[in-house]
């Protein structure tokens, strides 16, 4: 079973570049695909708009709309366009999740009616494949540019209910399951198995599926934040099979009750949902911050042999590592920061009079300065970065801009800094030397 990873549902609107480091961060694991929700009435980015974003500071990973909304994207030739259009920039690394959505709002904020919201989602399927295949649509001949592959890219349809899974077998290339738990999504798959077969189709649908992880101090606050935001609207009638069978109130308890929020939690979650017979699980993540990534990977591929592959190219799982701990640096998180460096690392600082010997010793400076002067990192930008590998070892260099608080106030902080990385025996790559060097202002 593949494992994807979604983009953040709710992104922080005030850093934007925080979506891209999730991008790029994603793009240095094993992940399958990045995967984005759709809304209307939502704080979410807009779908192929994000991803195309995404496109741009990623190479390898898989990119998946989970799940596009498209009957109230009324023009169908449009939308054939844009989605051409990202499968051709980003390489063929599309795929189209696709459904009716269940939010009536979304609907009436596009001043359309959600009644016959199927049917259209039908007639688009094949407009969608007749565009895709070339026909003549005017002067100029077809609507393009052509997809990567012929048929376009691969169209897995949404649905929990009968009239849905008879939909994906018919019409899709496989389907994908927007909520639920494991159990329901075994029953649900071996109905669209059923129906494909009995359509007498070849080979066999590709089936995806959501779940939800947080992961971090306040793992269980972002998934209740985020699912009470997201899954509050009335339920339409197979979400509300979904709240029955779970013999709760509402969707949001659904999805909470079987979100991720420890690396066991992660752990237990991939092997039930890899005993299901699902294609791909994507992990849609209730957080924003890009750590999220990183302490996703190392829940699930770290100390696994030929897992823990970085990207395809160890430049790019070097940048992954050195993004994270910049990252874990940025947001305050401490703990994390601190578990990128190797134990026996060492530092070499223009603020400090001796070289520091361990990852221990710097941290006891840490505390230090915690505790005499109130020292809090408040931001740090990352620019004019360069990456050298050289074997099992690699120099990153960078201009960082740091915001600090201590007693004496707000500074920033213009510094030039050298990372030296090391590949581990568990194929993790970890800092082991660190030099900062103040950087004069321009």
């Amino acid at each position: 079973m593949d494992v994807a990873i979604g983009l953040p549902g709710l992104p922080d609107l005030e850093r934007p570049e925080r979506f891209l480091e999730f991008a790029r961060f994603a793009d240095g694991y094993a992940f399958s695909s990045l995967a984005v929700i759709d809304r209307i009435v939502f704080d979410n980015y807009e779908p192929l708009v994000a991803l195309a974003a995404a496109a741009a500071v990623t190479s390898r990973i898989g990119l998946v709309t989970a799940i596009l909304i498209s009957p109230y994207r009324t023009n169908t030739a449009l939308l054939a366009k844009e989605l051409a259009t990202l499968d051709r920039l980003s390489g063929g690394r599309l795929t189209v999740g696709i459904g009716i959505g269940a939010r009536e709002d979304d609907y009436t904020a596009s001043g359309l009616a959600p009644r016959g919201r199927a049917r259209t989602l039908e007639q688009q399927i094949a407009e969608l494949r007749t565009i895709w295949q070339g026909a003549h649509r005017g002067y100029a001949g077809r609507v393009g540019p052509p997809p990567v592959r012929q048929a376009g890219p691969p169209l897995l349809v949404a649905g929990h209910v009968p009239a849905a899974l008879r939909r994906a077998a018919r019409l899709g290339d496989g389907w994908m399951m927007g909520g639920g738990d494991p159990d329901e999504f075994e029953s649900m798959a071996a109905a669209v198995r059923a129906e494909w077969t009995a359509g007498g189709r070849p080979g066999r649908p590709r089936l995806a599926a959501l779940a939800y992880f947080a992961l971090g101090d306040n793992a269980a606050r972002d998934v209740q934040e985020f699912t009470e935001s997201y899954y509050n609207f009335p339920p339409d009638p197979g979400d509300q099979a979904l709240i029955d069978a779970a013999g709760v109130e509402t969707l949001a308890q659904v999805i909470a009750s079987g979100a991720a929020t420890t690396p066991d939690d992660v752990r237990s979650l991939v092997s039930d949902w890899a005993q299901t017979g699902c294609d791909e699980l994507i992990l849609m993540p209730c957080s924003s911050d890009p750590s999220q990534v990183h302490l996703l990977a190392q829940s699930i591929f770290e100390g696994r042999e030929g897992i823990l592959v970085g990207p395809e190219t160890d430049q790019q799982s070097v940048l992954a590592a050195a993004d994270a701990l910049i990252a874990a640096f940025a947001a305050g998180r401490v703990d994390d920061y601190f578990d990128s460096f190797a134990p026996d690392a060492s530092f070499v600082f223009h603020t400090t009079p001796k070289r520091l010997e361990s990852t221990e010793e710097y941290r006891a400076l840490w505390r230090r300065w915690e505790r005499e002067d109130a020292f809090r990192v408040l931001d740090c930008a990352s620019i004019n970065r360069r990456l050298d590998v050289v074997g099992e070892a690699a120099v990153f260099t960078h201009d960082v801009e740091t915001r600090v608080s201590t007693q004496a106030g707000v500074e920033t902080l213009l510094e030039r800094e050298t990372i030296i990385f090391a590949r581990a025996p568990d194929g993790r790559w970890r800092a082991v030397h660190e030099h900062l060097s103040p950087r004069p202002r321009e």
